[in-house]
């Protein structure tokens, strides 16, 4: 599974920001998810 999740996110590093209430993708710099309105935003950084 580990080399799955390799390919998928390459050698490359990549964050991604996601609300923690409805999971929707958040863009950078956001203090408020665009849909539920929580400021609860997870930021989870992946690659090198």
């Amino acid at each position: 599974m580990i080399d799955t999740v390799k390919r998928f996110i390459g050698n490359r590093p990549r964050t991604l920001l996601e609300c923690r209430h409805c999971g929707v993708e958040a863009e950078p710099g956001a203090e408020r998810c665009e849909n539920c309105g929580s400021s609860e935003i997870a930021t989870y950084r992946f690659g090198r």
